[in-house]
């Protein structure tokens, strides 16, 4: 998919509020830094920094950046933005909190776990991650063979190590009308 031409056609593709799962965990988070990988245009990044989060938004999709700008200017926040490609980017920082939202199935397979033990590394003791993935249940797994469509509780495997805050299995409907087996989940490194 194209995502300039998609956010392009569609400023709101995931609507303006946050996700549930940044709602419902906001308590948990370690007051200071976020780190949004591929956040998109910013509905999750602005809602964190009007709580008064340091939040950099990572995404290699310009005309997101654009729409997340208007956005930020609109309610006054103010987000650290880097146009890039997650994979490729490279930092030195720790980041006392990261979302991983609807961005790994993008991935190919290895590149995911590798982002996922890479994004760990930089996360200090009491930080916490927030992620939401499809799993290989529903079909979209077909379209795109050896991108990261892991079975359910592949990937709390790999925070096995850090305490659970949250984990919903759920089934629901893709932006394009698929039903599609996802995960939602919270991880406090321990």
């Amino acid at each position: 998919m194209h995502w300039e031409n998609f956010y392009l056609n569609n400023p709101s593709p995931w609507g303006v509020k946050p996700t549930h799962l940044v709602r419902d965990q906001i308590s948990n988070l370690k007051s200071g830094t976020v780190l949004d990988i591929g956040g998109g245009d910013g509905k999750n990044t602005i809602y964190l920094s009007k709580n008064g989060f340091a939040v950099t938004l990572v995404d290699q999709d310009l005309e997101a950046h654009k729409l997340c700008n208007e956005r930020e200017q609109a309610t006054g926040v103010k987000i650290n933005h880097i146009c890039e490609n997650a994979i490729t980017w490279k930092t030195e920082k720790s980041w006392d909190n990261v979302l991983l939202l609807w961005v790994l199935h993008y991935l190919p397979h290895e590149t995911a776990l590798e982002l996922i033990v890479n994004v760990q590394s930089m996360t200090p003791t009491g930080g916490v991650h927030l992620m939401a993935s499809f799993t290989n249940e529903g079909g979209l797994e077909k379209e795109v063979p050896g991108n990261f469509y892991p079975e359910a509780g592949v990937i709390s495997d790999i925070y096995k190590e850090w305490e659970v805050l949250d984990y919903r299995l759920r089934w629901g409907r893709t932006i394009r009308g698929n039903l599609q087996e996802r995960e939602y989940m919270a991880f406090k490194k321990n």
